[in-house]
């Protein structure tokens, strides 16, 4: 009984680890003029926050959003399918994310389990050096 009560309470940490980013995406250019072209927007999962902390690769990612442009995440739904899972997560960004400060709430979001979204500081959550991409977290979403 004992060693089910363990697994089961490493279970729920480990569940309790997992984020979502919103981000924004980005190619690298040689032109100086423009050093940078918009991919798109997407939203990126990782079932362990520690593993998103230094230029880490998400666990998963949903399709592009956008293509060429970014999404205006905030006062409108959004919808992240993810296909290496079937899920479909909702965000819901307030109006006046944008103006938030750095680790404000900001909004919820909803995968069948309900999230709250923190105000991120536009960080480069991840990169390749082939292709140039280059992510950047707008807000993250960790689980009630």
């Amino acid at each position: 009984m004992k060693i089910a009560i363990a697994i089961l309470a490493l279970a729920a940490a480990t569940v309790a680890d997992e984020v979502v980013y919103l981000v924004n995406c980005q190619h690298y250019t040689a032109n100086p003029n423009q050093p940078f072209t918009p991919i798109g927007s997407a939203m990126n999962y990782y079932a362990d926050i520690s593993q998103s902390q230094n230029g880490q690769s998400p666990d998963a990612s949903s399709n592009y959003l956008t293509s060429g442009s970014y999404v205006q995440w905030e006062g409108a739904e959004c919808d992240g399918y993810f296909p290496s899972s079937g899920v479909t997560f909702k965000s819901h960004i307030q109006g006046n994310g944008a103006s938030l400060a750095t680790g404000a709430y900001a909004g919820s979001g909803n995968n069948g389990s309900p999230f709250n979204f923190y105000k991120d500081n536009g960080r480069s959550l991840w990169s390749t050096a082939e292709g140039g991409v280059d992510c950047h977290s707008i807000y993250y979403c960790r689980k009630n």
